[in-house]
């Protein structure tokens, strides 16, 4: 097996998902290949992040023992390829709707099973929902901009004032108020009915793209 060549490939303290090593190392049988993974692991040659999770440690003494950095994990697991978006605090920031810096990673994702909610991983660090509409390279803008509302009372900014940046942002990212208003229908039942409203309020304030 050519492990220099994996290392060449996929980089070195690197995410890698389970099948991506499967098929640089051709392996057709899943036993076979789930065997000699393990022995990969118990020499060190490879590390295992968590389930379907691996990542090749650096050669340099002084690193070997550094884990991926949490931020690419995240990307590779649940963000890359337009398949989820970040929210919650880091959204706000991202769009200057607060000065507060967030470390911490609320994601909404494709890639996580339809009844995923709330669920916690590395130390409480990464919260994950799946998403309430498939997510792709078309429309994570208006993924974005829906929570965006959704997490407007985290803005550093009274009520009105927010509605005002939110219809702004709103027009600078030249969304559509139908596919706005669409999109927002997936945000179903009473507990998202305030959420349906300040939609309504915000893009009341901008005319008919």
């Amino acid at each position: 097996m050519d492990i220099q060549g994996a290392k060449e490939k996929f980089g070195l303290r690197i995410p890698i998902f389970k099948d991506e090593l499967k098929d640089f190392f051709d392996v057709q049988n899943d036993n076979t290949f789930n065997q000699y993974l393990s022995g990969l692991v118990k020499f060190n040659l490879i590390n295992k992040v968590e389930n379907g999770i691996y990542y090749f440690p650096s050669d340099d003494e002084r690193f070997k023992n550094l884990k991926p950095d949490l931020q690419e994990i995240v990307k590779r697991k649940y963000l890359e390829d337009y398949k989820g978006i970040r929210t919650g605090a880091y959204l706000v920031y991202k769009y200057k709707l607060t000065t507060q810096v967030s470390t911490y990673y609320e994601v909404i994702t494709n890639n996580v099973s339809r009844n995923t909610r709330a669920k916690k991983e590395f130390r409480n660090n990464v919260i994950v929902w799946s998403s309430k509409f498939q997510i792709d390279k078309n429309n994570y803008l208006y993924a974005e901009f829906l929570e965006l509302v959704n997490n407007m009372s985290l803005s550093d900014y009274n009520y009105k004032t927010t509605k005002v940046m939110l219809s702004n942002i709103f027009l600078k990212l030249k969304l559509n108020k139908e596919k706005t208003l669409k999109f927002s229908n997936y945000y179903k039942g009473g507990v998202h009915s305030q959420f349906r409203k300040r939609i309504k309020e915000i893009l009341d304030e901008v005319a008919w793209k």
